[in-house]
């Protein structure tokens, strides 16, 4: 299901999100027969999946690798929105917040 849903995920991001330790899936799961909630389960007593997103938890970073990265006009893999944010906008503070993204 999850690699079918977009046509840009393939069957490695399940390898990301095992290796990845900022990497987070969140399921929602239909009823099932036990919870009374009706015919949610196709018989092998599994729920429905209803909805799945993966997030990622991007920010803390410290004021010395903000500094020494905006400085240099680099910046490091990841951290994709407080790295945007920060140098858009001029502000290393932003980096030091912490947020998720969803993937």
């Amino acid at each position: 299901l999850y690699t079918s849903a977009h046509y840009k995920n393939t069957p490695n991001d399940l390898q990301l999100l095992s290796d990845a330790p900022a990497h987070s899936v969140f399921v929602l799961l239909g009823p099932t027969a036990e919870d009374g909630g009706g015919d949610g389960d196709d018989g092998d007593g599994l729920p429905d999946i209803l909805a799945i997103v993966q997030t990622s938890v991007e920010g803390r970073l410290s004021r010395k690798t903000i500094e020494a990265q905006l400085a240099r006009g680099h910046r490091s893999a990841g951290d994709l929105i407080p790295w945007t944010m920060s140098q858009q906008f001029g502000d290393g503070n932003f980096a030091q917040l912490s947020g998720a993204r969803v993937v």
